[in-house]
């Protein structure tokens, strides 16, 4: 295990990532979360990586030594580093107290909060609600087998409701446009009426309702309301459910077991889904 320098990335373009290098500036530029027509970077380092995100704290801490040492930062302002594809780096051991004691202080921008607390006002007027995750997208094609029939969701759903006597869902995916099967699965989930015998209502955040947020700060917003959900439902080996579950073990529902995992088959007749997925390592205080 270790971090390797690599140079092949250091000119022209490196597959799997979206940087390219302004050779009259010798400056680089990239989509920056959406914000790359207001950002450059005045370098960029390609590194070879086996192991958990421990060994970039080296690497890291020399980068910013260069930078000061090299470059001059405006109005004294700190030099910044951004880790491009951090999500495939693995994290500090979640079985570690140095782990929680990060995840613990880490918070959401105060304003997607408020954005947050006021879209679920006008979805469901401060009731209880079950917020469901569902990622679809490239899980679709690369891991199929995560993604269970949205007829077994529903049903899922269904139980659901009916335990925490709860009738309004909101629904966070990152489903395309396109994704028939999900468009009916929310247009017929808003329609169903059998469910506790009393109406159901689907909610989701559409863009244009947060109009000048950035695709990513809306999935913040959906992070949020899933976070503060009575009942969250969400899917497998989904990095995003993941984190929705540490937050309600951290901050909101640290108390009681309220966090579920989508399924990908019904339950044999006169048994009810075992889906309680309460954090699979325990929050260490």
């Amino acid at each position: 295990m270790g971090v390797e320098p690599s140079e092949e990335c250091r000119f022209g373009s490196y597959p799997g990532t979206s940087f390219s290098l302004d050779k009259e500036k010798t400056t680089w530029s990239g989509s920056f979360w959406g914000y790359g027509d207001q950002v450059e970077s005045s370098s960029l380092s390609c590194l070879n990586m086996v192991g958990s995100a421990e060994l970039l704290a080296p690497t890291i801490l020399a980068s910013l030594a260069n930078i000061t040492a090299q470059h001059s930062q405006p109005n004294n302002m700190e030099p910044a580093i951004m880790v491009a594809r951090l999500e495939v780096v693995s994290s500090v051991s979640p079985t570690q107290l140095l782990y929680w004691n990060i995840r613990r202080s880490m918070r959401f921008l105060p304003l997607l909060e408020r954005i947050a607390d006021d879209v679920m006002l006008d979805k469901v007027g401060g009731k209880s609600y079950l917020a469901v995750h569902l990622r679809r997208a490239d899980f679709l094609v690369a891991r199929r087998d995560k993604v269970p029939p949205l007829s077994v969701t529903t049903a899922q759903i269904a139980e659901l409701l009916d335990m925490y006597g709860l009738s309004d869902v909101f629904v966070a995916s990152d489903a395309r446009p396109d994704d028939e099967e999900f468009n009916t699965f929310l247009m017929q989930g808003g329609e169903r009426s059998k469910w506790n015998g009393q109406e159901v209502h689907f909610h989701r955040l559409e863009g244009h309702e947060v109009g000048g947020l950035k695709s990513g700060q809306i999935a913040v917003v959906d992070q949020i309301i899933c976070t503060h959900a009575r009942v969250f439902l969400g899917t497998p080996s989904s990095t995003f459910t993941s984190r929705i579950q540490e937050e309600r073990d951290l901050h909101t529902h640290h108390d009681e077991v309220t966090s579920h995992l989508l399924l990908q088959q019904q339950p044999p007749p006169n048994s009810s889904f075992d889906t309680n997925t309460r954090a699979i390592w325990q929050v260490k205080e």
